[in-house]
């Protein structure tokens, strides 16, 4: 992974419009980074959520987050 992977994925999600009830294309272009980096398991359900699975052993952790904005344009 290339140091600066984290600030590019973010300003990619930033960038991407995703208001409430429209999260799709951004759920989409988080699965696919998510299996890029190895996640197994990948899905994306019917209410939009996207999880997978990545390492392994104990304790286990979840993370969760919203991936909806607000309405309008903020240049990134």
């Amino acid at each position: 992974m290339e140091r600066d992977y984290p600030i590019k994925l973010l300003e990619k999600a930033l960038k991407t419009y995703s208001p409430s009830g429209r999260e799709q294309e951004l759920a989409t272009l988080l699965k696919g980074e998510m299996k890029a980096l190895g996640f197994r398991n990948v899905q994306l359900d019917k209410a939009g959520n996207v999880h997978g699975e990545v390492g392994g052993g104990s304790p286990t952790v979840m993370l969760c987050g919203h991936m909806d904005t607000v309405p309008g344009w903020i240049p990134v």
